[in-house]
């Protein structure tokens, strides 16, 4: 990494280092498979809408809960407006399962562990402690630290848990790299801070100004 001046790396978790995909889109599928067991299919896409807007009430709001707690209060809202019996014990599988059961991308492990031999590596990342270790041990991941936003009480983009990161490291923000699938809750934070940052852009989407991005995990030692 010699074009950066780098004495430790951060990385996001979900969708950086492990495929979770679009878990709040597939969930859709979940609940038709719930409210077929209610004999309410139909219902489905109004449940599916109500379920998002509930969501977006949460995510905007000043009180910090983890993700879970926030997935299953917007599930146990949808239930009672629309009068549909709830399954707790069957979503909660469904939450463990989506956040613990996705494999790492194919140049996650061997890049964090080639970064690990010359960096402290870190994480900074949007997740429940619990689910996030689970995920973290069953795929054999090793990490010098952990910044969650449950450890923090907030979620990325906010300021605060990059912060936090940065107190535990006692690293100039200047010579930390972030790096990040989402250009908005991993780089612009990390650069306002003085971060240098990277987005990790698989798809090969047009890069903004100013932005410094990569196709592949592989590519950040010759950065």
């Amino acid at each position: 990494m010699s074009g950066l001046q780098v004495k430790a790396v951060c990385f996001d978790y979900y969708g950086t280092l492990v495929d979770i995909g679009r878990p709040f889109e597939d969930i859709r599928a979940w609940f038709e498979s719930f409210l077929e067991t209610r004999k309410r299919v139909g219902l489905t896409k109004a449940f599916h809408q109500y379920f998002n807007r509930r969501r977006a009430v949460h995510l905007s709001g000043d009180n910090f809960i983890t993700g879970e707690e926030m997935l299953t209060d917007c599930y146990s809202k949808a239930c009672a407006h629309f009068r549909v019996e709830p399954d707790f014990m069957r979503f909660s599988r469904w939450i463990e399962d989506t956040f613990t059961s996705p494999a790492p991308f194919t140049d996650a492990m061997k890049s964090v562990c080639d970064i690990n031999r010359r960096y402290p590596v870190g994480l900074i990342t949007n997740a429940d402690d619990k689910l996030l270790n689970t995920s973290i041990n069953r795929h054999g991941f090793r990490f010098d630290f952990i910044m969650s936003s449950e450890a923090a009480r907030c979620n990325k983009p906010e300021l605060a848990i990059f912060k936090s990161a940065l107190e535990r490291l006692r690293i100039s923000p200047q010579n930390v790299l972030m790096v990040g699938d989402s250009i908005k809750e991993d780089v612009l934070p990390a650069q306002s801070l003085g971060m240098q940052a990277l987005w990790l852009n698989r798809d090969g989407k047009d890069c903004p100004p100013g932005i410094m991005s990569i196709k592949s995990l592989s590519e950040i030692p010759g950065v």
